[in-house]
């Protein structure tokens, strides 16, 4: 069944809204776009004629690695999908989260990583070290955006001072003699 292209527009239209608003979410199945968009109201032959347009404009890939159906048993796991430019989406928005949040699994988190420099980027001596922290990050499109985000760096120092310097802050002595935990970031 083919779709006018007015209506082959509007859809899109509709899919890349629901993208733009789950940028962190790794991978996207036809099954999950049809129901949280279009509630079930239209065929998966529409929604296989859409992904393949957002394929051909480059904003979606298939993944990689997804195992094959089990002989005998149903159409296995279901197809996968991943943005693949994410700035075909957005205008160079910002988004903050937990290291954790953004990545599905440490292996994922691990291989992107290795990859790309991340977890030097944002200032961990290694992968295992930054997923334990799970720090608040951001990101977007450009790659200079990736960090820790300093507002939440900034808040933990400053809670964990004013539980041990009275005043709020302004006046820099003890109230009693005690040691400064080491800053856990989570």
């Amino acid at each position: 069944m083919k779709i006018s292209e007015k209506d082959l527009k509007q859809y899109k239209q509709k899919i890349i809204e629901y993208l733009k608003n789950n940028l962190k979410q790794t991978y996207f199945s036809r099954e999950e776009i049809r129901k949280n968009v279009f509630n079930d109201s239209i065929s998966i032959h529409i929604i296989d004629q859409l992904f393949q347009s957002l394929k051909l404009d480059g904003i979606l890939g298939t993944r990689v690695n997804q195992q094959p159906p089990a002989k005998g048993i149903g159409e296995g796991n279901p197809k996968q999908y991943r943005i693949i430019n994410r700035n075909k989406l957005t205008e160079n928005k910002v988004w903050k989260d937990k290291l954790q949040k953004v990545y599905s699994s440490f292996e994922e988190w691990k291989d992107f990583s290795e990859m790309y420099g991340l977890a030097k980027r944002l200032g961990f001596k290694d992968e295992k070290e930054a997923w334990d922290k799970n720090p608040m990050i951001q990101g977007s499109v450009n790659p200079k955006d990736y960090k820790v985000v300093k507002e939440y760096i900034d808040n933990k120092i400053k809670k964990i001072l004013e539980n041990y310097w009275k005043d709020d802050l302004t006046n820099l002595y003890p109230t009693e003699h005690k040691v400064l935990p080491k800053l856990e970031m989570k």
